[in-house]
């Protein structure tokens, strides 16, 4: 300290004899410092002099500190921030998959569906391209739940979900639309190739083993979008009709309107 305060005195002699505060970066013994000198007049209004040096090490040490500091407080706020939203928005697809999905079979449920459907209506209608849509209902699905009970019910509900939905086109629409009723939308498809799609997939439950003493079998009603225009109401009781006379014509068969 003797040697700053006797370089000072001697380097800076014009500033101190005009009482001026000033500040300068000084090497000594290979160590830089920051020199302060504060001219102030205390508070008996006498003039004084403050000298405070701060080496580069010191300095250094502070500022590294702090900007450690900074760094830990900000990447624990972008953390925090981070699993905050995380959470946010797994809440909200929660949400709408509780809102979309049928809880049991992981099928879109009623509701989404018919959203759904009345978009592919719509633009079934504008662009004048084929549409079909069928209903599937479980033949004597009371027997089963009787026989076995609701738990194994349940499971042939969710086996022939994931059957039908494997085996479908990726741009058809696959639904449960209640009970032990389910009901699909067949894009791009003539009542035609439509018959025969739905065919294959009775089929295809029918061999099926479901592990149970009989087979599970299905009545199919399919219909297409002629003169039902957008309104999904009109369309969806179409082809229940055409599904009522599947299930009074002895049932394991599919019918068409």
């Amino acid at each position: 300290f003797q040697l700053i305060l006797k370089h000072i005195t001697d380097s800076y002699q014009n500033l101190l004899s005009k009482q001026e505060s000033f500040s300068v970066i000084e090497k000594f013994d290979g160590k830089h410092y920051q020199i302060c000198f504060l001219s102030i007049n205390n508070i008996s209004n006498l003039h004084t002099g403050y000298l405070i040096t701060v080496s580069q090490n010191e300095t250094y040490k502070l500022i590294n500190q702090a900007a450690i500091l900074i760094s830990a407080l900000f990447i624990l706020i972008f953390v925090i921030f981070q699993i905050a939203l995380f959470i946010f928005m797994r809440n909200q697809m929660r949400t709408k998959e509780l809102a979309e999905k049928d809880s049991l079979t992981g099928l879109i449920n009623r509701q989404k569906f018919t959203l759904i459907a009345t978009k592919e209506m719509e633009r079934s209608v504008r662009y004048k391209r084929e549409l079909c849509l069928f209903m599937l209902d479980i033949d004597h699905f009371k027997h089963i739940n009787d026989q076995y009970g609701h738990g194994i019910g349940d499971q042939v509900l969710i086996k022939l979900a994931q059957l039908v939905s494997n085996h479908m086109r990726t741009s058809d629409t696959f639904a449960r639309w209640g009970g032990e009723e389910f009901i699909g939308l067949l894009p791009e498809t003539s009542l035609e190739k439509g018959i025969n799609a739905v065919e294959k997939i009775r089929t295809l439950i029918a061999d099926h083993d479901f592990e149970l003493d009989k087979p599970v079998t299905v009545s199919i009603g399919i219909t297409e979008l002629i003169d039902c225009g957008d309104n999904i109401d009109l369309f969806v009781d179409a082809a229940d009709q055409a599904l009522y006379q599947a299930k009074s014509g002895g049932r394991n068969r599919v019918c068409a309107i």
